[in-house]
């Protein structure tokens, strides 16, 4: 070593062992977390969990400089400057080397097994039969779809004693096979003459053209619940955040809502109504109304019961026993009557405060730029009442017969979704009267480009509705391309 500075072997020394890491580095196991990467090639993880660990690793080039310039009785902080490792993992790895043979008296080379990180045994391998049976508990049934994972491992570790299976296990077999968590798709229930209906009512209509569509007035209410937030959303926090209170979903006192209707068509909005409580002198009002109607009408549906009572009499083949009939004015033989339900909006009350003042004249509008205009109604009880087709067929309007729980198929429908996220993006409302105010403005701001595009789904709908003979049980949305979007 003669003639040979001291700094240019150091030097050489270094440059080797660099550029030797980049090559073992990739060969080595990354497990031990002991160990820091100083390599100015920027090796440092994009994994978030290698970045959360409390100390990075150290390349294989970096262990094996720090051991040989100990070895030359390079001081520490000289070592450290190179290589970034401390003095205490310097030492570490100088007693692991010798641990795993190295003999400085015999020769000075490092290789690699002295330094590189010790093999992991891993978790034990799941058996395929196992698997199948975490699939199997999973998707038995509506019940089972909804266990923890915590839940699904007791399960499998009952029906397999021999194996004791974690929820951790569970997770992964979950996530590998393609499984997540997602929030339960709500659809309504249907009785086997619902899909009969459904399915007539889009074979009826399954020939309409677009064109055809932009005829109809979609028509609808939904309720509005004060203090609430559409959908269930999920929240970043720290585990010890669970009472700040950007994390804190209130539960108000005196839970309050209102009704609200609205109508569009493919070209414009109609007008929108939020329903009040209706008041003693309105009930009044309409007590009175209902009795001034009957008494008007009284005579006329008298003879008319007496007309067909008489002719069923004629055409009897032999004598009817009992009393002969008296007319009695009620719901049978004419009578306007309202009938005490259970909450709600009556048939009444949606004649004189939506059909009449609103709906009608809006109806007439659309008609006079679109002679084909129809109403299209829902099968509530107040809009399927038989006193609404008197006054329908008083204004000439023409009104779309509806199958029965098909909100799939109304495409005012994706409307209220939208209003009630739109309405609740920046948190839940907890006054009433920031709550119409809202959505009075979402609804004049309610772009049409949005509403045509809402329309736009009834065509593929009914497709669907006549693959399933009747059925729900497909993904609602709009085309684009071949597949379906989510509009709202």
């Amino acid at each position: 070593m003669l003639g040979i500075n001291k700094n240019t072997v150091l030097r050489s020394i270094l440059n080797f062992y660099i550029l030797y890491s980049s090559k073992m580095d990739s060969e080595s196991d990354s497990s031990d977390s002991s160990f820091v990467d100083i390599s100015s090639s920027g090796s440092s993880s994009s994994d978030p969990s290698e970045q959360s660990s409390t100390r990075p690793r150290h390349s294989i080039g970096a262990r094996i400089l720090a051991i040989t310039l100990l070895d030359r009785n390079v001081p520490h902080h000289e070592i450290t400057a190179q290589t970034k490792i401390s003095k205490a993992q310097i030492y570490s790895l100088r007693e692991k080397a010798i641990s795993r043979g190295w003999d400085p008296t015999v020769s000075r080379i490092v290789e690699v097994q002295h330094v590189e990180d010790s093999s992991r045994s891993g978790r034990p391998k799941i058996s395929s039969e196992i698997v199948d049976l975490i699939l199997k508990t999973v998707t038995q049934n509506s019940t089972t779809r909804g266990w923890s994972c915590n839940r699904i491992a007791h399960e499998v570790s009952t029906k397999s004693p021999s194996v004791s299976v974690s929820g951790t296990t569970v997770w992964r077999v979950l996530r590998k096979n393609g499984y997540c968590s997602y929030k339960r798709t709500v659809k309504p229930g249907l009785k086997l003459e619902d899909k009969e209906k459904r399915l007539k009512w889009c074979l009826d209509h399954r020939a309409w053209t677009f064109d055809d569509w932009k005829n109809v007035i979609w028509t609808d209410e939904t309720s509005v619940q004060l203090g609430s937030v559409r959908g269930k959303r999920r929240i970043w926090r720290k585990d010890s955040e669970a009472f700040h209170p950007h994390v804190i979903v209130r539960r108000w006192k005196g839970f309050q809502e209102f009704m609200w209707w609205s109508c569009y068509t493919y070209e414009k909005k109609g007008p929108y109504h939020i329903w009040e409580d209706e008041t003693k002198e309105e009930k009044q009002a309409c007590l009175r109304d209902l009795e001034a109607r009957n008494a008007a009408r009284y005579e006329e549906d008298k003879l008319n019961w007496e007309l067909e009572n008489g002719i069923r009499r004629l055409r009897a083949t032999s004598t009817i026993p009992g009393r002969k009939p008296t007319f009695k004015h009620d719901e049978e033989t004419g009578a306007y009557i309202l009938k005490e339900g259970k909450g709600g909006i009556n048939w009444y009350r949606y004649q004189e405060v939506i059909l009449k003042p609103l709906l009608f004249p809006f109806a007439k509008e659309c008609l006079s730029e679109r002679p084909s205009t129809v109403v299209q109604e829902d099968g509530a009880p107040s809009h399927s009442s038989r006193y609404q087709q008197e006054v329908f067929n008083l204004w000439e309007i023409a009104r779309l017969l509806w199958p029965p729980n098909s909100p799939d198929l109304n495409m005012i429908e994706p409307c209220w979704f939208w209003m009630k996220r739109q309405t609740t993006k920046h948190g839940a409302i907890t006054s009433r009267a920031q709550l119409k105010e809202a959505w009075i403005k979402c609804w004049e701001e309610m772009p049409q480009e949005k509403i045509q595009a809402w329309i736009v789904r009834i065509m593929a709908h009914i497709q669907d509705v006549i693959r399933l003979e009747g059925g729900n049980e497909y993904q609602e949305g709009r085309l684009k391309g071949k597949e379906k979007v989510r509009v709202h």
